[in-house]
């Protein structure tokens, strides 16, 4: 039987693996400056600008690999305070306050990504997980006590794990979440 510490462990644990890949920058693709200006007509129709394109693999690589990294930084603090037992609630509710912003960032970019369409689904469950951690850390970083923080419980995010793991294979990145780090 799992006592409640070895819960909280695990459920820690899960938290920093949901998070280890699951960061990202977005990236729209801008249009060069055009080299010969062009006099408005004040009657001509004003050109829409051009539409966000999506990333390569190798852009798609770099976006991601970058954001992990400073997700997982965040989440490894929160893990290391979360699973102490200290009783610091200050110190809790700092750590969770700065990996619910960092984690909340995370899912409103991986949400605006040009991403590859054979990345997209497996974004999309990063992303869902994500936005679910920043609701419990949201929790946890508004708690009136240490007791009512470690009350919260944090979704399995098998589906998000596995599809971090999916997303690294095809992009060439580390399976280790913290190794480029």
């Amino acid at each position: 039987m799992l006592t409640v510490r070895t819960a909280r462990s695990a459920t820690a644990t899960l938290l920093v693996l949901a998070l280890a890949g699951c960061s990202a920058q977005t990236f729209r693709a801008q249009s060069a400056p055009s080299s010969s200006p062009k006099a408005a007509s004040p009657t001509s129709t004003p050109t829409p600008p051009p539409a966000p394109q999506e990333m390569t693999m190798e852009q798609a690589a770099v976006v991601y690999g970058s954001g992990a990294c400073r997700v997982n930084t965040v989440g490894k603090t929160f893990n290391d305070v979360w699973q102490s037992g200290s009783g610091d609630l200050d110190r809790l509710r700092q750590a969770a306050a700065v990996s619910r912003d960092a984690t909340s960032a995370t899912a409103t970019e991986l949400d605006r990504g040009m991403w590859p369409a054979e990345l997209q689904a497996d974004i999309a469950l990063v992303r869902d997980a994500d936005f679910a951690q920043a609701a419990i850390l949201a929790q946890i970083a508004a708690a009136p006590t240490w007791d009512a923080a470690m009350a919260n419980e944090f979704p399995a995010q098998d589906d998000a794990g596995a599809a971090s793991q999916r997303i690294r294979s095809r992009l060439g990145l580390p399976a280790d979440p913290y190794a480029p780090c």
